[in-house]
């Protein structure tokens, strides 16, 4: 006998039958050890031939495997759990490779299946040992292996080119099962008698995410970090996964600072890991530092989804959801023409994924046919991305939107997003009977819809009566409307506010919304969009400061404008601030200042298409490398630029060295200035000075040889100095706390020439 499937049981009479079913064709026999089921359970396992036995649950998973191993036949033995079947296409040539290649054990990919039965997301197939010879023995009460066993006994591994669908993660059967608190309590007793396993510690934190305690989590996660530290040479794949989850919980609590600095060491640890990467962008993101987010994630792009992990990892993060981070991330920043390009590629990667319908339904000019056609079609293979994209239409009154809630297929998923539709579709026809047309087709949704529609009016009494016998998102409403100082949650109702165009509401409600910056992307996107510019925004985020500039820009009032502009330099820089300063320099005539903005401003987001083509309109040209007797002699007016006096006369007559030694103690001077002016609020005058000091690096990196080691690694300083310099023009709050580094690089140079320079 070759092969005898082995598999343990209680109460799994929702999935056995497929899990037995895949293994038609593959076992000689199927062994199956039931620990107490009270269902159908053993009746299934014997319809379909198993051979049962039973073992008394003793809390111990390694114990129940041992138990169908010591009764199975077969030369090999399939380890399968109920909640798993095999790939139908992979199956048909296990048998072939066990007598082809006689390996002692073999790795198989586990894909598990996340999200709801409805709507799931699977993982990459993870590397785990399944199949191997008769004789191994598992151990370990929990999370129970047998790969120990085989490498302890010096058995060959190979990898066997099937995949096995494992179910138990899908939300329904984490409930039915109840597995977090058994799997924790399990895992306790394993932590207790050995609380520095990072195997355990990685598996409880898993547990703990589950149930959304981020706490534990991150408690967790320091320890076992900790327990990394004091041997480091052991940075395995639970590591990894150790890193993953303590970076997502970090941001969870709003710990984000920590989360960073977690990613940043994982990254260090596991450089071809794109998981962590995209863990680190999302962290940077959440706090504003969107262009340092952007080469992260086109680094995960570059790195591609991991093949054959080891850890469970999302399909995507090295490709289409990479992609779509990234239109996010340029939405954010103010460009939805580099948002609209990089979510098509997302589309163009993966087609279903309705959570960009909203943003390519919005940015791509769907009033042209071609391109309503084409992202219909490719809408319609996906019943919930279909239902999205009529959604997305609806919002623009797009052409034939109400034609096509009809083609949307019914299901869990989508009936809602269909009522909420017929709705609109009523009140469009008709507004005065919409009371009628409510009673009649009774449901929460259109209740809240009529809710919000009264309040968007101004009844707030006949909002109250249609909101108060709905479901809990009415009574939050109402909350809101009873305390002018609860925080609200819009994102809840944030579709039906679009739907119903309701500009009065989100005016009102998002300076108190605690996930403003959330659904900020959405509305970024919508027609919807011009309402940001008119919400009376506190400051508390850059993009807050931003949409102030400019709805005091678009009222004439500059003052204001270059007050909340000014506000917004504190904030990490964006491309929606360098065109918003780019046009009040141009108001006030003042076209080299707005040249200058948008010149740094690319030189931060070189590949904004906005920018660009704002460059090109302002005929923005590179700047003129300017020569070393240019940059030391002093010009005549312009003072401010030049602090260095006493050699000027003689400058132009000082041999190379000399001058490269008083080329960099004018930048030392220059950075001085720079420090003294921002803390004076001089921001115009620091910035020429900033220029300046450019200027010296564009002539030095200019100079410099890079064929060789020492220069490139000269080069590669200048660039990263020239690159803070920009920085600094953008966002000078950043002066004060990166001054010192600046002095110091240049007067490191200073050391370096005079050494190298004669005396005379």
């Amino acid at each position: 006998m070759l092969l005898s499937a082995c598999l343990i049981t209680k109460d799994e009479e929702l999935t056995l039958p497929r899990c037995l079913e895949s293994l038609k064709g593959v076992a000689d026999e199927i062994i199956v050890v039931d620990t107490g089921s009270q269902d159908k359970t053993v009746e299934i396992a014997r319809a379909h031939g198993a051979k049962v036995y039973f073992h008394e649950w003793d809390g111990d998973f390694a114990t129940a495997r041992n138990a169908a191993l010591e009764r199975a036949s077969g030369e090999y033995v399939l380890v399968i759990d109920a909640d798993e079947f095999l790939d139908s296409a992979d199956k048909r040539h296990i048998r072939a490779k066990l007598l082809e290649s006689r390996a002692d054990g073999y790795f198989v990919g586990i894909v598990n299946y996340m999200g709801t039965s409805a709507r799931y997301q699977t993982s990459s197939p993870v590397q785990v040992l399944r199949v191997f010879k008769n004789g191994y023995r598992y151990s370990g009460s929990i999370h129970e292996q047998v790969l120990p066993a085989v490498i302890e006994s010096g058995g060959r591994i190979e990898t066997l080119n099937l995949r096995v669908h494992h179910l138990g993660y899908l939300h329904e059967f984490v409930v039915y099962k109840g597995k977090p608190a058994r799997n924790m309590e399990l895992l306790q007793r394993e932590l207790d008698k050995d609380p520095d396993s990072l195997f355990h510690i990685s598996n409880m934190m898993a547990e703990y995410m589950r149930v959304q305690s981020y706490e534990e989590v991150v408690k967790l996660g320091k320890h076992g970090f900790e327990v990394f530290q004091k041997n480091p040479n052991h940075a395995t794949h639970l590591l990894a996964r150790l890193l993953k989850m303590l970076v997502v919980a970090l941001s969870m609590r709003g710990e984000t600072t920590e989360a960073i600095k977690y990613a940043e060491r994982g990254e260090n640890i596991f450089p071809y890991l794109p998981d962590i990467r995209m863990d680190h962008a999302h962290a940077l993101i959440e706090v504003g530092r969107i262009d340092e987010a952007l080469p992260i994630l086109l680094y995960c792009r570059e790195l591609g989804d991991v093949k054959n992990p080891l850890i469970d990892t999302v399909p995507g993060l090295g490709s289409f959801l990479a992609a779509a981070e990234l239109g996010k991330a340029w939405l954010l920043l103010g460009d939805t023409l580099c948002a609209a390009e990089w979510y098509l590629t997302s589309l163009r990667e993966n087609t279903r994924q309705e959570n960009i319908v909203w943003f390519l339904a919005n940015l791509l000019p769907l009033e042209h046919a071609s391109f309503r056609t084409q992202l219909y079609d490719v809408c319609k293979q996906d019943p919930l991305c279909f239902a999205y994209f009529v959604q997305a239409c609806a919002v623009q009154g797009a052409k034939d939107w109400h034609h096509w809630i009809s083609q949307i297929p019914r299901g869990p998923l989508t009936d809602t997003l269909i009522e909420r539709l017929h709705w609109i579709e009523a009140l469009t026809a008709s507004k005065q009977s919409m009371d009628v047309y409510t009673k009649s087709n009774p449901c929460a949704e259109a209740q809240i819809l009529l809710g919000l529609y009264y309040l968007e009016h101004g009844d707030t009494q006949a909002a109250q009566e249609w909101l108060a016998d709905t479901d809990s998102r009415g009574q939050m409403i109402l909350q809101w409307l009873s305390d002018g100082h609860t925080e609200v949650q819009i994102a809840d109702v944030l579709m039906e506010l679009m739907l119903l165009h309701a500009r009065r509401l989100l005016t009102a409600w998002l300076p108190r919304a605690a996930d403003k910056y959330t659904v900020l992307p959405t509305i970024l996107a919508s027609p919807l969009r011009d309402v940001l510019v008119e919400v009376e925004w506190v400051g508390e985020h850059g993009w807050e400061c931003e949409f102030r500039a400019n709805r005091a820009f678009q009222h004439g009032d500059i003052t204001e404008s270059v007050s909340w502009l000014e506000k917004a330099m504190e904030y990490p820089p964006s491309v929606r601030r360098v065109v918003i300063e780019a046009d009040i320099a141009l108001a006030h005539g003042n076209v080299e200042l707005a040249r200058s903005v948008v010149e740094q401003g690319v030189m931060i987001f070189p590949s904004s298409e906005l920018l660009k083509r704002i460059a090109s309109q302002l005929e923005v040209r590179q700047r003129r490398v300017k020569q070393m007797d240019e940059l030391l002699q002093w010009i005549e007016g312009d003072e401010g630029m030049n602090p260095h006096r006493a050699y000027q006369s003689s400058a132009l007559t000082m041999p190379l060295q000399v001058k490269l030694v008083k080329l960099h103690e004018r930048a030392v001077e220059c950075v001085e200035q720079i420090r003294i002016l921002s803390e004076q609020g001089e921001i115009m005058e620091a910035r020429k000075n900033i220029q300046y000091v450019q200027d010296i690096i564009t002539f030095l990196r200019s100079s410099t040889d890079c064929s060789t080691e020492a220069g490139k690694a000269a080069d590669a300083s200048y660039a990263f100095y020239y690159k803070t310099l920009v920085k600094w023009y953008l966002q000078p709050s950043l002066i004060r706390e990166e001054i010192e580094s600046m002095r110091s690089f240049w007067e490191s140079w200073i050391d370096t020439w005079k050494s190298v320079t004669p005396k005379v």
